[in-house]
């Protein structure tokens, strides 16, 4: 590492942002933490993005402009090449990080070097910045509950991890340029597979919410891949020959509808469910007792009782009462988040 090179490379992909760039620079700009530099890569915007990043005069400002238009992922690979810190941490454009986000991270991962990486809880919020009220937001933050997470999705925020670059550039490749999108689940699934990482518990981002950045606007084919990758989560993780398909076509429709359909009464998929649950106590007997892979648990079947409520009463009940018996906690406050949402759309 050169002499005198920062510790952090915040790094940042910039495409048409101008409507939340400014705040989100300025999060970062504002952090406690001073040692890093600010590598933002301009993906081609057409808009005032770039203006409004030639504006700062902060040093720590790095920018590279891309010719043309070649993706997020593509263009987070080359801001890993050129990155010189020695971790990278991860900041969307639309998004927010507290002003202690680093200092907690890096004071962490100091403290635990034998974790490659660290992410935090996130603050949900809309399009104009007021937080959204959900029960479904916390990541795990134990070992164990981010192993049994990354068989259903990411058990990180991508906005919020700060990760160590040696691990993930020269072991890993970087992020897989196949994947368009869920380009960061597909890299943890691999990284989980030889390392251990960690979520603290603590709120230190702020992530958006609006329609450009939901999954329902994923192309049907980039969800295929993700369903193949957690096909190979599962058989990889539980050490299973053959995946539940039954499971993995409900679990993706669920998190990707209206773009792809899951069936009407997934009563096999209940059973995959149970099969998995129970699979990784085989392998983690440690885990009947981690609250955090209970909670973690109860989630992912709040997720399908929240998607079958209208649909299939009688499923969306069955899942229900396995949440509630796995994190009773969790399941009450979903339902209280939910009942102020309605009460206060009502209103």
């Amino acid at each position: 590492m050169e002499q005198n090179s920062p510790e952090i490379t915040v790094l940042m992909s910039v495409y048409n942002a101008q409507d939340y760039l400014r705040e989100a620079i300025e999060s970062i700009l504002g952090q406690t933490f001073r040692n890093f530099e600010f590598l933002i890569v301009n993906d081609g915007s057409t808009d005032a993005s770039r203006e409004i990043v030639l504006s700062y005069q902060d040093p720590r400002i790095r920018l590279v402009d891309n010719p043309s238009n070649i993706g997020l992922t593509r263009s987070l690979n080359r801001g890993l090449n050129m990155a010189r810190g020695r971790w990278i941490a991860r900041q969307d454009a639309d998004d927010v990080s507290l002003p202690e986000r680093m200092a907690r991270q890096i004071e962490f991962i100091q403290a635990h070097p034998e974790r490659v990486i660290v992410g935090a809880q996130a603050e949900i919020m809309d399009a104009g910045g007021r937080a959204v009220r959900t029960g479904f937001s916390f990541k795990p933050t134990t070992s164990l509950g981010i192993k049994w997470g990354v068989l259903f999705g990411s058990p990180f925020v991508h906005s919020s991890v700060l990760f160590r670059k040696n691990i993930i550039w020269k072991e890993l490749g970087g992020y897989n340029e196949a994947f368009k999108t869920s380009q960061d689940f597909e890299l943890w699934s691999r990284l989980l597979l030889r390392h251990t990482g960690r979520n603290l518990t603590l709120v230190l981002v702020r992530t958006r919410r609006h329609p450009g950045n939901i999954s329902g606007n994923y192309p049907v084919t980039d969800i295929e891949m993700v369903r193949k990758r957690i096909i190979d989560n599962l058989c990889e993780i539980l050490q299973w020959n053959c995946a539940p398909s039954t499971w993995v076509d409900v679990w993706v429709g669920v998190n990707n509808a209206p773009a792809v359909s899951c069936p009407a009464a997934p009563k096999e998929a209940i059973v995959s469910f149970d099969a998995i649950y129970r699979r990784f106590l085989e392998l983690h007997p440690e885990g009947a007792t981690n609250e955090d892979l209970r909670r973690s648990a109860a989630m992912v079947a709040m997720t399908v009782c929240r998607y079958y409520w209208k649909r299939c009463p009688a499923i969306a009940v069955t899942m229900l009462r396995k949440s509630m018996q796995l994190h009773s906690r969790t399941v009450l406050r979903i339902a209280g988040h939910s009942f102020r949402r309605t009460v206060c759309c009502e209103g």
